[in-house]
């Protein structure tokens, strides 16, 4: 990405965002860009630390178009590409800059469900939040992390465990930092998705079609709360960690398990990074050893 690309002289003197616990400079050249994002704009108060990471945004004539996707990694720089809107992450900085289409400015929903998600989970390392590949429901607070490998069923039983009492935090990916001596675990509202045969658990599915997911799955994508009227919540402290795994016959059973099958499954789940970024990986580490020291079953 060139100067010509993001030019730094347009950009506005910004915003205040909070993205799942962290704080984020947002800038701008379109003045309106802001309105985009004003769920999640927040006032800056006295004292408060400096943001977690830098937000620029060009609007220009890029396509509307989002496909192709690209990505490509080289040491802390990384670029993702949806047609020529096109986020360049330099990890080492803190920063992600932006190039979109006026289209893609406008589209809140878009931001909501892709570009948030996107930006902490690549950036996310480096600014000491964890992105963990599970789902996550809560009650009085306190959150059940519920991982396992695709299909096992982490969305079903989540969306039907909120249906049941609990409030639903995410399906898919939980975002995890330290607050004083404990977990935090965050999520971003973002649309579940439910494999089709889920629709045999929830009729509620049955008038709609399933779609090709960003991730390239076919699924039912929606908004839990709206489509279930079930509660979410935006944080919780973690209290235990529950494992999926599908077999082909046989009861279902509860079997306690230990932290280190927690450590070596997150471990195994989590992008590779450079060792540049020596403090980020001391940082993920001790968010991983803190996981392991939950109460563990495979389910």
């Amino acid at each position: 990405m060139t100067q010509s690309a993001i030019d730094r002289s347009v950009f506005s003197r910004g915003a205040w965002l909070r993205i799942a616990d962290t704080t984020c400079l947002l800038q701008s050249s379109h003045p309106e860009f802001a309105t985009t994002l004003a769920p999640w704009i927040k006032k800056r108060q006295a004292g408060e630390q400096a943001c977690d990471f830098t937000l620029r945004v060009q609007v220009n004539d890029a396509w509307d178009a989002l496909e192709p996707v690209h990505f490509r990694g080289s040491a802390h720089l990384v670029i993702a590409q949806y047609g020529s809107n096109v986020f360049l992450f330099d990890l080492h900085r803190k920063t992600v800059e932006a190039r979109i289409s006026q289209l893609v400015s406008r589209n809140t929903q878009l931001w909501a469900d892709r570009f948030l998600p996107l930006i902490l989970g690549v950036l996310g390392p480096s600014v000491g939040v964890l992105p963990l590949h599970s789902a996550c429901v809560v009650k009085g607070g306190r959150g059940i992390l519920i991982a396992g490998a695709s299909t096992a069923g982490k969305s079903t039983l989540s969306v039907a465990l909120a249906k049941s009492g609990f409030a639903l935090l995410s399906d898919d990916w939980t975002y995890i930092r330290a607050r004083a001596d404990s977990l935090l675990a965050c999520g971003l509202q973002v649309p579940v998705k439910l494999l089709p045969d889920a629709v045999q658990h929830f009729p509620e599915l049955r008038p709609l079609t399933p779609v090709r997911t960003g991730n390239g799955e076919i699924a039912f994508e929606v908004h839990a709360d709206e489509m279930f009227h079930v509660p979410v919540a935006a944080r919780c402290t973690p209290s235990a960690f529950v494992f999926l795994e599908r077999v082909p016959e046989g009861w279902p059973e509860m079997v306690p398990a230990l932290g280190s099958f927690v450590q070596e499954y997150v471990n195994n789940s989590v992008e590779r990074l450079p060792k540049e970024l020596a403090t980020a990986i001391d940082t993920r580490d001790r968010l991983i050893d803190s996981l392991r020291d939950l109460p563990c079953w495979t389910y």
